[in-house]
């Protein structure tokens, strides 16, 4: 049903169409006086248009303002017949904050040359890090350099993070598996069960808000059987299966809450916003990195949330053979 309230008062005066039992009404209507007495159907003014359309048992109620003549909105309205939203705006879309970043090597300077060929493995772990837990990466990209050559790789970023049930190839690697969900600012993902017949669906819920008043994100398991579920980064711009990049293994025990004893979740963190970069050979994207003994050093570390887009970091070796990234 559509309901046109004008700035004026007018006698009621109905039209309506719908398709069967799911569609939408449309009526413009008002109080006191005679439409054709009043000559209103020229004059224009502000309506408030409520909108509400069925589809099966769902009723979803729009809202807007309407400048026009009543003949105008009474056009307007009958083509909800045909499209029950024929005049309101699409949603504005809020894109995640992306920001695009080179590394490059060059043979412009002699002192700034990369001598010896190197692959560079990128991690993204969470700003604020417990050094007693510290985070079991998984490589989120690998680059590779060629010595004495001039090479760049731009890098995609995007502030948007979720969660993901992991899946272990047989390479080693870890992809997301089918039940992934992104991440709401101030909310906990929990994995659920539902008994659908004979069977057990597990499935993400993040309508649970985190108690503090906070932007972290939070992962919880409340099954009963261990899951392997990974920390994700995810890129708005690649194809829907490739979205999600895991970042992080989270191991967590059946039962860890926030519905255990504790009230607590099982890991709350910001999202995945600092970057590391190790100078190794031999990973591949996906694969856990190995840096258990924390001996493994990064060459370079910045908070992505802070650098500015499109900024360039150069590569190159110094007289140490030290290779550097600044």
């Amino acid at each position: 049903m559509a309901n046109v309230l004008p700035s004026q008062d007018f006698q009621n005066s109905d039209i309506q169409s719908g398709q069967g039992g799911a569609g939408s009404e449309a009526g413009v209507g008002g109080r006191g006086g005679d439409i054709a007495s009043h000559n209103t159907t020229n004059i224009e003014n502000i309506y408030h248009v409520v909108i509400v359309t069925q589809a099966q048992t769902d009723y979803v109620i729009k809202e807007q303002n309407l400048k026009g003549t009543m003949v105008e909105v009474e056009k307007l309205l009958s083509r909800i017949k045909e499209d029950p939203e024929p005049h309101l705006e699409p949603p504005l879309k809020v894109e995640p904050l992306t920001k695009v970043f080179t590394i490059y090597t060059g043979v412009d300077q002699a002192t700034k040359k990369l001598k010896r060929s190197t692959d560079l493995v990128l991690t993204l772990t969470p700003a604020a890090s417990d050094p007693e837990r510290p985070w079991a990466t998984i490589v989120w990209k690998v680059l590779h350099f060629e010595k004495l050559s001039a090479m760049k790789s731009q890098v995609t970023w995007s502030a948007e993070a979720g969660f993901c049930v992991l899946q272990e190839e047989d390479d080693g690697t870890l992809t997301p598996g089918p039940l992934r969900m992104p991440a709401k600012p101030g909310h906990a993902t929990i994995l659920r069960e539902v008994e659908e017949g004979s069977t057990t669906e597990s499935y993400l819920d993040s309508e649970v808000k985190i108690k503090d008043t906070t932007d972290d994100i939070a992962i919880a398991n409340t099954t009963d059987t261990p899951q392997r579920l990974a920390l994700c980064t995810i890129d708005p711009k690649k194809h829907e299966a490739d979205r999600f990049s895991p970042v992080a293994n989270i191991s967590l025990f059946g039962r860890s809450g926030p519905e255990d004893q504790s009230g607590k979740f099982a890991l709350q963190c910001g999202p995945p916003v600092l970057l590391q970069v190790y100078a190794f050979n031999g990973y591949k994207e996906r694969q856990p990195f190995q840096n258990d003994d924390g001996k493994a050093k990064p060459i370079f570390t910045k908070n992505l949330s802070t650098v500015r887009s499109g900024v360039s970091f150069r590569l190159y070796s110094k007289p140490s053979g030290h290779i550097t990234l600044e």
